[in-house]
């Protein structure tokens, strides 16, 4: 094992060396001033806001829900969060969720591109607790008329 001493002692007070050069010159770029260009600008929680889309919320909305209630309260910022959901039925339960929470707003359409004349698109509903719900197939027979919008003239619309 003595061959193995040598190395060891080595490494570690190189590695010693390595930060206390490292703390010197922080050290000194602190005093010029340097580390101010790096620094983070958005430090007061007026700065900016995020927004936060869950398109295709579903029935229990539980992402948007982890996100509103375990990341977003920690975070330091302002934020608002737009939920999209077609299906009139799962639509209702979210809104229904959401109520109290004004940061949280449900919007009952669908996303798609490009828009039908009309703004109306049929969302076929599947007989699986609406977990496949698609504005693509037609397989499903059963189908409820929602009114249909692009997330890009959504964005426009809102900024």
């Amino acid at each position: 094992m003595k061959w193995l001493h040598s190395p060891v002692i080595a490494l570690v007070a190189s590695f010693d060396t390595l930060l206390l050069f490292a703390r010197a010159v922080r050290r000194r770029l602190v005093k010029l001033g340097f580390l101010s260009l790096f620094r983070c600008r958005f430090k007061r929680e007026n700065d900016f806001e995020i927004i936060y889309l869950d398109v295709g919320t579903h029935r229990e909305a539980r992402e948007l829900e982890w996100f509103v209630d375990k990341f977003l309260p920690r975070a330091p910022f302002r934020w608002r969060g737009y939920a999209f959901e077609a299906c009139w039925e799962f639509f209702h339960a979210v809104h229904l969720k959401f109520a109290s929470r004004s940061q949280i707003s449900v919007l009952n359409k669908a996303l798609c591109y490009p828009v039908p004349e009309g703004g109306k698109i049929r969302l076929y509903i599947d007989d699986d607790k609406g977990l496949s719900n698609s504005i693509f197939r037609e397989s499903f027979g059963r189908y409820e008329e929602v009114d249909a919008i692009s997330i890009s003239a959504w964005i426009k619309k809102n900024n």
